[in-house]
């Protein structure tokens, strides 16, 4: 559930993202308000209740280790993302140059390719942001391999019949690959964990200055504005396969 929310969540456009960072940010920083305004209170009762500042250094750190994690995280993701799509895109451009009227003149395996080609624009990636494998690319990949069977005993050439086995290999290794990707289960719990951690930094703010609470707005403030700008410039590439920042599918002639 809490994968299928942040999915959700990052599916949608880079002004509802902002929104829903100001949104969160909103609310944290109230709450961390709230938080300052009661350790104020304290304070006036129980003199020696005030944290020594370095108690805000331990939450922190580990903040700034979680959205390090994370960032790498969402940088690594975005870059096997791109590469699995070239890698896909070049394997389906070699198997279509091999339907050409120059080379086999194939229409089972060209038709089978633009079938393959519709189902993954369509469906699997831009409907689903490849997070669930689609049926029709699964129809199509079997009919590409029966088209390749087809060839193979048509008395072809066995050089060619092999490279047409290796390039659909590699095509399939990248859809395998696209799709791990899309499908990556531990998402929204690394995004949970951060959005705690961000909270509880702000509450151990608000502690380190309960005895000047003007000084803790101003810290609060800064620190909200910094901390929710990088999460949601972060977020933008959190899926690379759905959002304005996606990475598209590209277009082939077929």
């Amino acid at each position: 559930m809490i994968n299928e929310l942040f999915h959700a969540v990052f599916d949608a456009s880079a002004l509802a993202l902002l929104g829903s960072a100001v949104g969160l940010a909103t609310l944290t920083y109230a709450l961390a308000l709230g938080g300052l305004s009661y350790f104020h209170r304290r304070t006036a009762r129980v003199v020696d209740s005030v944290p020594v500042a370095t108690f805000m250094t331990g939450v922190a750190t580990v903040w700034a280790l979680s959205v390090g994690f994370v960032a790498a995280d969402v940088w690594t993701v975005w870059e096997r993302a791109g590469a699995a799509a070239v890698h896909e895109r070049s394997a389906l451009t070699e198997l279509v140059a091999f339907t050409s009227p120059a080379a086999l003149n194939d229409t089972p395996l060209r038709e089978a390719l633009s079938a393959y080609e519709r189902a993954v624009r369509a469906d699997e990636w831009g409907a689903h942001g490849s997070r669930t494998p689609a049926p029709d690319v699964v129809n199509a990949t079997q009919k590409i391999r029966v088209a390749i069977i087809a060839i193979g005993r048509s008395g072809n050439p066995s050089l060619m019949v092999g490279q047409l086995w290796k390039t659909f290999d590699d095509l399939q290794d990248a859809r395998d690959t696209r799709l791990a990707i899309g499908m990556d289960k531990s998402v929204g719990y690394k995004w949970l964990l951060v959005l705690m951690l961000t909270a509880m930094s702000q509450l151990a703010i608000a502690a380190v200055h309960a005895d000047r609470p003007a000084a803790g707005v101003t810290a609060l403030a800064v620190y909200t504005v910094a901390a929710f700008l990088s999460l949601w410039i972060l977020s933008l590439h959190a899926n690379p396969y759905s959002g304005d920042v996606a990475i598209s599918f590209p277009l082939l002639p077929i």
